[in-house]
């Protein structure tokens, strides 16, 4: 699989990088569609945060993306050239994590035990951000002509 996605992230970078923060966006709104069972025709409860009533930490992460975006738009240029060039490197993906995995998953298992105690808390603060977050937070602005994340 790691072929086929790195083909379709560098040719969608290579055409808008700004579809970075699409990407984040769509996640995080997956996530929290997910969360409150809100998909297909069922739709769950929705948050119990008001829409517009937002903490310092959701405030801090659409400054952040907004942010990121205006760097994705500001090196635009530089970032598709980047992406352009490294895509076709990625049909050796596949090769080459098949080649890496038994160096990789050794560590990356030891890893796992170390970081655990420290990942394991931030997972449930990750979680609770998004259950509590105003949905409209993980909308990406739309802007004339270009692709968002819900267009693929």
């Amino acid at each position: 699989m790691s072929t086929p996605l790195a083909e379709a992230m560098l040719g969608a970078i290579s055409e808008d990088p700004a579809i970075v923060t699409s990407w984040i966006r769509m996640y995080f709104r997956y996530f929290y569609n997910w969360l409150y069972e809100r998909f297909g025709e069922h739709h769950g409860e929705l948050s119990a945060v008001s829409y517009g009533t937002q903490t310092a930490g959701h405030r801090a992460f659409k400054r952040s993306l907004e942010s990121l975006d205006r760097v994705l738009e500001r090196f635009s240029s530089p970032i598709k050239r980047a992406a352009a060039f490294v895509a076709p490197a990625s049909v050796v993906a596949n090769p080459v994590m098949k080649a890496l995995l038994p160096i990789l998953e050794p560590v990356y298992l030891v890893l796992v035990r170390i970081l655990e105690p420290v990942t394991e808390p931030l997972s449930k603060k990750l979680i609770d951000f998004v259950k509590r977050a105003d949905p409209s937070i993980f909308d990406s602005p739309r802007k004339k002509g270009v692709r968002d994340a819900k267009d693929f």
